[in-house]
């Protein structure tokens, strides 16, 4: 990523489109590059291999998953510099960005009206951060 692009952000942008209605094809599209980049400096095949601990951070909405690391990631880097979020990538709009979703946040959602879905996965991250982008559309 740094030798090709100059930084995680470069590679990201890559498969960024600000047309886009969420964050969610640029991030699947991240991870799948991210997953076939050369790694044969460390492993002998040159792909990460499958039982490689850094997969935890990898997930991917073309999965299901709620991406809820790399979602916490990208709200640390493209939200406005506030003293919590760094605000140092400014060509990802926050109004895409979808709502790290876990366990304990999903039943708070539930509970207070944001979904009536009972299983937690992007469908859900979806569906919640469309209901608070109506008190919040530009970074909800």
């Amino acid at each position: 990523m740094l030798e090709r692009y100059g930084s995680i952000e470069g590679f990201f942008m890559q498969g960024y489109a600000a047309s886009d209605e969420d964050i969610g094809p640029a991030l699947s599209s991240f991870v799948r590059r991210a997953l076939a980049l050369d790694c044969s400096p460390y492993y002998r095949s040159g792909r990460l291999p499958a039982s490689a601990g850094v997969r935890f951070f990898m997930s991917s909405p073309e999965d299901g998953s709620t991406c809820k690391r790399l979602n916490l990631f990208l709200r640390w880097m493209v939200r406005p510099d506030d003293g919590v979020d760094f605000g140092i990538w400014r060509g990802v709009s926050a109004s895409q960005l979808i709502i790290p979703l876990d366990t304990h946040v999903s039943r708070i959602a539930s509970f207070i009206g944001l979904t009536r879905r009972r299983t937690v996965n992007w469908k859900m991250a979806v569906e919640v951060t469309g209901r608070l982008r109506h008190l919040a559309p530009d970074d909800p």
